[in-house]
């Protein structure tokens, strides 16, 4: 009889122990979320703050609706080539021309632009001469030069601000980004828009299958009117060409669809021999 007990007890005390952790298991596959992985690559300069942040919080207010978690990184133009290289593939990619042709895109929509802008320190747009090119990655700051029939010296993004400012040169052709420093730095400076060309391009594509369905009800999150008028706050023109400061007013033309890095060095060859007319009829026109 004792050793009877003895058994009983410890069937009792395995059933004890297998009974909490069958529960636990079925309440963990109830509330079972889906992981999506989300990786942000900077290909061209922003305005202020961080796309990466922006699209984490997009994905944060949109997890609200959907029983899903998202897993948002960053990464330079150089680890996100590596790493697709390597097989490894995120469910959902913002990124801009420098990858096309490399992310295995299934599906593509456009989220963001930046523009091209002139600076000056005086208000005077008549006769612009000495002028820096602010080039950063894979732009074309050649190309917009030549549709705003000027011309100038290119140095990366940094150094062509800094020179600009020590009056090295009268003009800037810059970006949004131009905006914010000189913003910050308490300068009084005039701009002009470049509202005929640009080629930085705010991408979200689809790349993996497995999470499909959710992941094109984000990207269309993301384009919907509710986020779209948060862009602005990080310094860029939404999909639509509204801008940080609420004007309106869409760029005419910019890269033709697939054009990845070959096909910018190819404009930026073609940017030193053909005339605007040529240039204008290789790109594409900007839906509207």
């Amino acid at each position: 009889m004792k050793y009877l007990k003895t058994i009983v007890a410890s069937i009792l005390s395995v059933i004890l122990c297998i009974v909490p952790f069958l529960t636990f298991e079925k309440e963990q596959a109830q509330g079972q979320r889906e992981v999506i992985t989300l990786w942000n690559v900077d290909c061209f300069e922003g305005g202020v703050g961080s796309r990466t942040d922006f699209l984490a919080k997009a994905a944060k207010k949109f997890s609200k609706k959907e029983n899903v978690i998202f897993l948002v990184t960053s990464h330079t133009v150089e680890s996100a080539e590596r790493m697709l290289g390597e097989g490894e593939l995120p469910d959902l990619i913002s990124y801009g021309p420098s990858l096309v042709g490399i992310v295995p895109a299934i599906e593509t929509k456009i989220w963001a632009y930046g523009k091209y802008i002139l600076y000056s320190l005086q208000d005077n747009f008549d006769d612009v001469k000495n002028v820096v090119l602010s080039k950063n990655n894979d732009t074309l700051p050649e190309l917009a030069a030549k549709f705003m029939s000027i011309s100038g010296t290119i140095e990366l993004s940094l150094s062509a601000y800094v020179h600009f400012t020590s009056g090295k040169y009268d003009y800037l052709l810059g970006t949004q980004r131009d905006f914010f420093r000189l913003t910050s730095s308490n300068r009084t400076f005039f701009y002009r828009e470049c509202n005929e060309f640009t080629d930085m391009i705010e991408y979200i594509s689809l790349c993996n299958e497995e999470h499909s369905t959710v992941c094109r009800r984000y990207i269309e999150f993301l384009c919907s009117d509710e986020t779209q008028k948060e862009v602005k706050k990080i310094g860029l023109y939404n999909a639509d060409f509204t801008g940080f400061d609420d004007t309106h007013i869409p760029v005419r033309l910019t890269l033709p669809t697939g054009c990845g890095r070959e096909g910018i060095e190819e404009l930026r060859k073609r940017a030193d021999t053909e005339d605007e007319k040529l240039l204008k009829n290789a790109l594409k026109v900007v839906d509207s």
